[in-house]
């Protein structure tokens, strides 16, 4: 072999040599860093845990009354005025009955000539007649429907109103209902009465609570999925609600209370069996098996195998990925075990 070559080869070992040598620092150097990394710990505690599902709506009071004419007419008289709080009953608006009212007279005349004259059926289609005519003229007042705030009224004296045409509308804010659509797949976990939480775009930082009130038993379509729609009746009332705030709302399906709970972070499987790791006062980790109950996404319920205020890691992948190989986390590993 010529000095040449020989020349080549030592310094392609020095160079992988030195190499290695350079690799393995930086490597000690990223251990040492991973060494010093302290385990957190917590104690365990009791609390309630809910399961919930979320939808979005809109504020609606509990009645909300349209109210128009069977016949169009003149307005003759208006009653009340925007912001007017009315009982069921009240006129509200009345249109001009000259013809009502004498076709009211000629209709009472016939009905107590048939009376002295007539037969029997002529009597009966007299008093029908006679009925008509008084309906027909009480119909040109009209009358609320329900008690509430008028919170719309576009008319006055002397304008002409279409049969069908919206005259008044009244709100009963006496409570307020949250129309939503709950999705398909989420809907055979909702049920009457269960408790809601409701949050209202319009007012922030407050949280109200209602009930489910009703979900029914026919589907929609909208924007392409498939939805059931449902009512939530909030708990009271407030002066700041309006009608057709967008609201969230967060329905409780199922919950624990007082439960056992810990951090879904906490607890790690092996095969079909979860665990959780135990701290002792020495600092000595060890995995216990625990059996679990519901979850929110963030708590999980541990039915047995831990007590209130006992000592757990926080991560327990760290345990799980470490244990039995370094004391890098601040705790002495223990071997599966339990109580």
């Amino acid at each position: 072999m010529s000095k040449k070559k020989v020349g080549i080869i030592f310094l392609i070992i020095i160079i992988f040599t030195g190499g290695f040598f350079v690799f393995r620092n930086r490597l000690a150097g990223r251990m040492e860093g991973i060494n010093h990394v302290e385990a957190e710990t917590m104690q365990v505690s009791r609390g309630d845990i809910n399961r919930t599902i979320t939808a979005s709506g809109r504020l609606t009071p509990v009645r909300d009354r349209s109210q128009s004419f069977n016949l169009g007419g003149t307005v003759e008289e208006v009653f009340v005025e925007v912001g007017d709080r009315v009982s069921a009953g009240d006129s509200l608006v009345k249109l001009k009955s000259s013809q009502q009212e004498l076709n009211l007279i000629q209709a009472r005349t016939a009905y107590q000539s048939a009376r002295i004259n007539g037969t029997e059926s002529e009597i009966n289609e007299r008093r029908t007649q006679l009925e008509i005519a008084e309906e027909e003229l009480e119909d040109r007042t009209m009358k609320a429907t329900i008690s509430g705030e008028v919170v719309q009224l576009e008319l006055e004296v002397g304008d002409e109103v279409s049969a069908g045409e919206t005259v008044v509308r009244i709100l009963d804010e006496t409570g307020y209902l949250v129309d939503l659509n709950i999705d398909e797949g989420d809907s055979r976990l909702v049920a009457v009465d269960q408790r809601a939480e409701i949050e209202i775009t319009a007012i922030p930082d407050r949280i109200y609570e209602g009930v489910v009130s009703q979900v029914k038993r026919v589907t929609e379509v909208v924007n392409n999925v498939v939805v059931v729609p449902a009512e939530v009746r909030i708990d009271g009332n407030s002066a700041e609600f309006r009608p057709g705030y967008s609201v969230d709302v967060e329905i409780i399906v199922e919950s624990v209370e007082d439960a056992i709970r810990v951090p879904v972070t906490a607890i790690f499987s092996d095969g079909d069996q979860s665990y959780a790791v135990l701290v002792d006062d020495q600092g000595r980790a060890e995995p216990v098996p625990v059996e679990l109950g519901l979850s929110d996404g963030l708590q999980i319920e541990v039915v047995s195998g831990l007590e209130a205020d006992d000592r757990i890691l926080v991560n327990s992948y760290q345990y799980s990925q470490r244990a039995g190989r370094d004391d890098s986390l601040g705790v002495q590993f223990g071997p599966p075990g339990g109580r």
